[in-house]
């Protein structure tokens, strides 16, 4: 008898006509998302205290002196070596380095974050890093 009840109730209700039509925004999609996940597992493992006392790379993203004083010239913002331990000037400084480079061309955004000398060890970690992701 119930479910007899419910079939009866279920196909006699509907939604009342609409002249409103609803847009749904899609979630914006950044590719250098991955990208990013990858170098900040590489660099640091996602230690945003991280730091290399050798080469004096600080935070997430492992941001050495003379990056900063790069990113300084280009931009004509100035960071701290401690603000590099701020996971959101991290990013900042990195996406600016990133953004040079198209998100496909993963071994030239290597290159401009690692330095040539060392671009293809540090390309097949990003490769690989970006395969597990």
């Amino acid at each position: 008898m119930i479910t007899i009840i419910f079939i009866m109730l279920s196909c006699s209700l509907s939604a009342p006509p609409s002249n409103v039509i609803t847009i749904i925004e899609p979630e914006v999609i950044n590719p250098y998302t991955r990208i990013l996940k990858a170098v900040i597992a590489i660099e640091s493992n996602g230690d945003v205290n991280a730091f290399n006392e050798k080469e004096l790379a600080r935070g997430i993203l492992q941001i050495r002196p003379i990056k900063l004083n790069q990113y300084f010239k280009e931009t004509g913002i100035r960071l701290t070596s401690d603000d590099c331990f701020d996971a959101e000037k991290s990013i900042q400084v990195f996406m600016h380095f990133a953004l040079k480079h198209d998100y496909r061309d993963i071994q030239s955004l290597s290159w401009e974050w690692n330095g040539k000398g060392k671009t293809n060890k540090y390309f097949g970690k990003l490769q690989k890093e970006l395969l597990s992701l």
